[in-house]
């Protein structure tokens, strides 16, 4: 029986996912299970593996496609059985649905009451953790259209949400739902029955087109469409093109590929991602390091004495970034002030401690999933996670809510050698704590310079918020409890 290959909802916040790169042709076998496509979202890359054994028969939405979640992807059924009016079904609903999203978000724009000449604002200070500046109208128009202020941009005086800059989140998401539903249609190519085109009775042709349409100087009354209804697909606008006297149909990369050496291409979507964010990190905070080396010789002592009891009752293998976890959560725990965020405006003051952890990915970038509550957790019960997020990381089946909510940061290159390095913070974030190796050097003890083992740590903390002194304080109680490690014991088992 046919069934659909879906853009998955991984986790409460992801709304829409981007098509990266299908692993497998249309027309293959397939086995239930099997990864069939990459895809990518804001915050991760991922796969989506095959719902059953068949054949890929259709595939639905084209690479570099960006469609809502639980999108259409692919069909896979049995070989020779007839897919036509599964397919068509699906594409119908997926059609309706962008429809529903549009008429929501525009009854939501015409519904809200006309703002007076002076909103009242919801003040930055004194309103609480999280706070925003809002206009009322803003904020309830955002509420009837399911939008998250906290997510929005003020373009107001001091930052503060407008109605306008609501109606404009409300246009982009419209915008993302119905591009995202009918580039499906596109890709899916024409439907058996002429299935009726869900976007107005102008010319008929999908965002995709007319922007290749306008680039290429082509006027869409002279193009005749091939998608459903006659729809005009980009095809058509290429082939028209090409018709022109001197036209050149002009392949269009879909997906990155890493050239031979001299070469130049495009980066691949993660690594966008990760040169974006930090752009946009050393671009909008005020970022210092400080940097403090401390005695690692009882940390090493503690590591090794419990590996064998940890691997024993639990399992798992104990490491040194465990540890440095630890001790961050329940510095953290001392120093509220440091377990923050800042917009620029507002002030985030987190309850929850929820530290990240950076996993290297090799060719793949960088992704930090989060240990959230991790100021509850044990050392065993932190190893164990660490492990299990680790693992989901590099086989990409991280969800959104594995990477989200983080409120600090730990990045541990000691693996690597290094023995100190300035880390980058991880908006919104205000801290994040960098880590060395654990090297042997002589040291001055008693007068006398003996063996010892050292380690550095290096704190970058955004001085709009946090200033020096606090973030000195905060780096000298995780060398308290490095330095003094049995004192990281207890809560929740080892």
């Amino acid at each position: 029986m046919a069934t659909q290959v879906i853009m998955p909802k991984l986790g409460l916040t992801m709304t829409q996912g981007k098509v990266v790169k299908w692993l497998v042709p249309e027309g293959a076998e397939v086995v239930k299970g099997q990864p069939v496509v990459e895809i990518t979202t804001e915050k991760i890359a991922n796969v989506v593996e095959a719902p059953a054994s068949g054949i890929l028969r259709k595939i639905l939405v084209a690479e570099g496609v960006t469609v809502p979640v639980l999108a259409p992807l692919a069909v896979v059924a049995a070989p020779g059985e007839a897919i036509d009016e599964f397919v068509a079904e699906i594409l119908a609903k997926a059609s309706q649905a962008a429809k529903a999203v549009t008429s929501v978000s525009a009854a939501a724009a015409l519904s809200a009451p006309t703002p007076g000449p002076a909103p009242a604002v919801v003040p930055a200070s004194g309103a609480g953790p999280g706070a925003v500046k809002v206009s009322p109208v803003a904020a309830r128009l955002a509420e009837e259209a399911g939008i998250d202020l906290a997510e929005i941009a003020g373009s107001g005086p001091g930052g503060r949400i407008l109605r306008e800059d609501v109606e404009k989140a409300i246009a982009a998401r419209t915008t993302a739902g119905a591009e995202g539903a009918e580039a499906a249609l596109e890709a899916a190519g024409p439907a058996p029955g002429g299935t009726a085109a869900p976007f107005g009775d102008r010319v008929k042709a999908s965002p995709a087109a007319r922007r290749l349409a306008k680039e290429k100087g082509i006027d869409l009354s002279t193009v005749h469409g091939t998608g459903p209804d006659g729809r005009i697909l980009t095809a058509d606008v290429e082939r028209a093109a090409a018709a022109r006297p001197g036209g050149r149909v002009t392949a269009r990369p879909t997906t990155a590929a890493a050239g031979a050496p001299g070469e130049s291409g495009p980066v691949g979507e993660v690594r966008l991602i990760i040169s974006r964010r930090m752009m946009e990190s050393l671009h909008g905070t005020a970022q210092s390091t400080i940097t403090r080396t401390i005695n690692a010789v009882e940390l090493v002592k503690l590591r090794e004495a419990l590996q064998a009891r940890m691997e024993r009752e639990h399992g798992l293998k104990l490491t040194h970034t465990d540890l440095v976890i630890r001790a961050v959560a329940l510095a953290l725990r001392e120093h509220p002030e440091m377990n923050v965020s800042f917009d620029g405006e507002n002030i985030t003051r987190h309850q929850e401690i929820n530290v990240g952890v950076a996993v290297d990915l090799g060719a793949g970038g960088l992704i930090v999933p989060v240990v959230h509550g991790a100021e509850r957790l044990g050392l065993a019960e932190i190893a164990a996670r660490v492990r299990a997020l680790t693992e989901k990381a590099r086989q990409g089946k991280l969800t959104t809510d594995d990477v989200a909510g983080g409120t600090f940061t730990v990045t541990n290159m000691g693996m690597l050698g290094v023995d100190a390095f300035t880390p980058i913070l991880n908006p919104p974030e205000s801290a994040i704590l960098g880590v060395g190796r654990i090297a042997d050097r002589p040291v001055v003890t008693g007068g006398q310079v003996v063996p010892g083992r050292e380690m550095v740590l290096s704190l970058t903390h955004d001085h709009r918020i946090i200033d020096g002194a606090p973030a000195a304080r905060f780096l000298a109680t995780v060398t308290r409890y490095l330095e003094e490690p049995y004192s990281l014991l207890g809560l929740g088992g080892t």
